[in-house]
């Protein structure tokens, strides 16, 4: 006579068919019930302790100012005129760029000049009674096992630009769709009013980051087009020259009116209404379908031993 789920074909049966997992899950449903319950426990625990985050997103667009003629004009003309090989490559767009700046040291350390920004972001490691960046209470147990593990321990240097930098790589997210003109820049926080003053005012140094460098560019081609032209006698590099003049003028006025320059915001930064993360429903789906399938593992591994200790019990 045989006790338990499996009749003795079954039992020497290698693999385990459908009907016989639904009959292991059957018969060990209390396990998987209790499986779902902690993994119910464990969702409601944590949206109890989670930090509900808020996203504020900042939607752009290319800026009318960012051109081809804010990049340097007739460049290529300029380039012959100097003797210069320029092969097929063609300047990055401003607005290309300034997705790329969002994440550059040089938007990292203008951001970084807002004390109440590095303060709030950096806060475990600022002490407000004596005015200054304090190193945080290393934990000896963390150090310990990062040394076991062959992890190297690193010194603490005080916020600065670069772990500023790190840290908008890291939470600052460009989102692009190739069948829409607008870019989506994001970034979530639990304080709604201090992420939309951190994205703009890493939106606005990104922008005044272009414009600069468009302006030293201009402006040192603006010197060298007019130097050149007091000695080239030849009518067709004077003209070429000219046309190039009048671009590189015309890319410094651009970049010195009041608009954006490389990025145009399709209205400021706004925030969710409600928090984002963690979202309560997915969380605790998540706990009981997580719950779920580790109590039917557990069902299937006990079965297993059973039936192997039954097995190795009457081969004896």
């Amino acid at each position: 006579m045989t006790s338990g789920i499996f009749t003795p074909a079954e039992s020497n049966r290698s693999p385990i068919d459908l009907a016989s997992l639904l009959r292991i899950f059957w018969h060990r449903r209390l396990i998987i019930l209790v499986a779902m319950a902690f993994g119910l426990l464990l969702s409601i625990i944590l949206l109890h302790t989670a930090t509900y985050r808020y996203t504020i997103e900042l939607r752009v667009t290319p800026a009318s100012n960012s051109g081809s003629a804010a990049g340097g004009g007739n460049v290529s003309g300029l380039a012959a005129i100097a003797g210069i090989k320029m092969g097929n490559a063609q300047p990055a767009a401003p607005f290309e760029l300034y997705l790329e700046a969002l994440h550059s040291h040089e938007v990292a350390a203008m951001v970084a000049r807002d004390p109440a920004i590095m303060r709030r972001l950096f806060s475990s490691e600022w002490d407000s009674s004596s005015r200054k960046w304090v190193q945080p209470r290393a934990n000896g147990v963390l150090k310990a096992v990062k040394a076991l593990l062959g992890v190297p321990n690193y010194a603490w240097e005080a916020p600065d630009a670069a772990r500023l930098q790190d840290y908008l790589a890291a939470t600052i997210k460009v989102t692009q769709n190739p069948e829409s003109p607008i870019v989506v820049v994001s970034y979530e926080d639990p304080d709604p009013s201090f992420g939309v003053r951190l994205l703009s005012s890493a939106d606005r140094a990104a922008d005044a980051l272009l414009r600069a460098k468009a302006l030293d560019r201009t402006s040192s081609n603006i010197a060298y087009l007019a130097q050149k032209l007091n000695s080239v006698q030849l009518a067709e590099h004077r003209m070429v020259l000219a046309q190039t003049l009048a671009e590189q003028e015309r890319a410094r006025m651009m970049a010195n009116s009041r608009g954006a320059f490389a990025a145009d915001p399709f209205g400021p930064p706004t925030s969710s209404l409600r928090p984002t993360r963690p979202q309560p429903i997915t969380t605790l789906a998540a706990g009981l379908v997580g719950g779920l399938f580790f109590g039917m593992f557990i069902s299937v591994i006990k079965q297993y031993l059973i039936t192997r200790r039954r097995v190795l019990g009457s081969s004896i």
